[in-house]
C-alpha cells in the first residue's frame, strides 16, 4: 500500500513538473511572438516615417515644363494652378500630399497641351 501511495505522489510530481515545464514554455513562445510584433510595429511606423518625409519633399520644376509647337509651358503656370486647386481641396478640408500634386501636375499639363 505505501509503494502504491508512493508510486502515486511520484507521478503526480512528474506530471506537475511535466505540466509546468509546458507552461514555461508556451509563455516564452508567446513573450517571443509579442517581441516579434512589437518590433515589427516598430518598423513599421519608422518607415512610414520615412515615406511621409520623401512624399512631403517640395515638387520641384524645370522652369520651362515643356514646350509644344513653339510654346513654352512655364512652371508658375502649372504651380499657380495647383496652388488654386490646393485652396479648393483646403476648403473641404482636405489636403493634397505630393503624390497627389504631381498627378495633378501630370493632368494639368495635358490640359495645357491638348487645348
Amino acid at each position: 500500500m505505501k509503494k502504491l501511495i508512493i508510486l502515486l505522489i511520484c507521478g503526480l510530481s512528474v506530471a506537475t513538473a511535466c505540466t509546468k515545464k509546458s507552461q514555461e514554455s508556451t509563455d516564452k513562445k508567446s513573450e517571443t511572438k509579442k517581441n516579434e510584433v512589437k518590433k515589427e510595429a516598430e518598423n513599421s511606423k519608422k518607415n512610414e516615417a520615412k515615406e511621409e518625409k520623401k512624399a512631403e519633399a517640395p515638387l520641384v520644376f524645370p522652369d520651362v515644363i515643356a514646350e509644344v509647337n513653339g510654346e513654352k509651358i512655364k512652371k508658375e503656370e502649372v504651380i499657380s494652378q495647383i496652388e488654386k486647386m490646393e485652396k479648393v481641396y483646403s476648403q473641404f478640408g482636405q489636403k493634397l500630399n505630393n503624390e497627389n500634386k504631381k498627378k495633378l501636375a501630370k493632368d494639368i499639363l495635358n490640359k495645357i497641351i491638348h487645348s
